[in-house]
């Protein structure tokens, strides 16, 4: 059974803000942030949304997040993380389940590598470049690099994850 509430233009101005694609109405964002408030955490069963924009009132979509932000603000969190999480975002699965990416979010090399095998590392086996070495951090004598291959559909993910961990 539906009820109808009223809100004024300006609360509902706020909730809007909140919308997330073309599918969220009013409802969809209060539950979202009663469960926010309850902290429930959100249950992803698909790893690839539909829409990961921010709609604004001209209908013009925007990312979460650009391709630079995402490999800063990841790396930055993941030089401070466990190293068992750590090790286990080298690895291409869990790099899929967590953040919908087809390759490894880290790959590493022993710190004490030189520059060519470092140009190499980054290579995926189709010879194309899949990380940077732009934010890499070192962590137990290893250098990682971060994957470069984001897109709107993985901004979900990404916001999930640096929620969670900042």
């Amino acid at each position: 059974m539906h009820q109808t509430i009223e809100v004024t233009k300006k609360v509902y101005s706020r909730l809007e803000k909140h919308a997330v694609g073309f599918g969220d109405d009013p409802s969809s964002v209060i539950n979202r942030l009663l469960d926010s408030f309850e902290r429930i955490e959100p249950e992803i069963k698909d790893p690839q949304p539909t829409r990961p924009y921010i709609v604004t009132a001209r209908g013009k979509e925007h990312r979460l997040f650009n391709n630079k932000e995402i490999q800063q603000r990841i790396s930055s969190i993941a030089e401070s993380i466990t190293a068992h999480e750590l090790e286990s975002l080298c690895n291409e699965n869990k790099s899929k389940e967590i953040f919908g990416i087809s390759f490894p979010l880290f790959i590493k090399v022993p710190s004490t590598a030189n520059e060519l095998t470092k140009k190499q590392a980054v290579k995926s086996n189709d010879g194309v470049n899949r990380w940077t070495w732009k934010f890499a951090f070192v962590r137990n004598g290893f250098s990682y690099a971060i994957c470069t291959q984001w897109y709107p559909k993985h901004d979900p993910f990404v916001q999930q994850w640096v929620n969670a961990h900042e």
